[in-house]
């Protein structure tokens, strides 16, 4: 059950397209993959932008998106329950998801999707994680097959992401206290008493 909580602008559909493309090869082997995507548009009157796609590669059966927005925590929540996250990046190639931290504190393991030359690609190296790159347009061969075989290992995964945990533990609730505490004592201990 991947899952994708966010906006979904018309320069990602690309990185949707190749998505699909490489889950009907694995669907086309047995491996039961599904796609869930929430509170894509911004619209007052939202419509669900990848069943067209989905129908274009026969997947109606595995693809929901339920477009109305959603409220921070329901993302969170969203987030939290997906067996694995999707990160999509776009045409605009400065575009980074601003859910990137998020994503990747959720502790889920995550497919990252991104053009060729994208900062979204950028970012991700920075933290330590993968995206697979693409050439923009109708996806290759290469790229259907990279991304299937990434789908294969994520079905094969259990547990969260723990080289995400050792990245983020710096940055945990527990650790910022501790730090606020060491900086307390430390003003404290120069003080003079009176």
């Amino acid at each position: 059950r991947l899952v994708f909580a966010g906006a979904l602008g018309p320069g990602m559909l690309a990185c949707v397209d190749l998505l699909f493309a490489a889950m009907a090869e694995v669907r086309r082997d047995g491996l039961p993959v599904s796609a869930h995507f929430f509170g894509t548009s911004y619209s007052p009157t939202p419509t669900a932008e990848t069943l067209a796609l989905a129908d274009r590669h026969g997947l109606q059966e595995c693809v929901h998106e339920n477009p109305a927005r959603l409220r921070y925590f329901d993302a969170l929540q969203v987030t939290l329950e997906g067996e694995a996250n999707l990160l999509l990046g776009s045409t605009d190639l400065d575009f980074v998801p601003s859910k990137i931290l998020t994503v990747l504190a959720a502790s889920r393991p995550v497919l990252a999707l991104a053009p060729a030359g994208s900062a979204l690609s950028r970012r991700l190296a920075e933290l330590g994680q993968s995206c697979l790159e693409f050439n923009p347009g109708r996806p290759d061969h290469n790229a259907i097959t990279a991304t299937a075989s990434a789908l294969r290992e994520l079905a094969a995964q259990t547990g969260g992401n723990p080289s995400v945990n050792t990245l983020l533990a710096p940055f945990s609730a527990r650790a910022s206290a501790q730090r606020q505490l060491e900086i307390l004592n430390e003003a404290a201990a120069s003080r003079p008493c009176r």
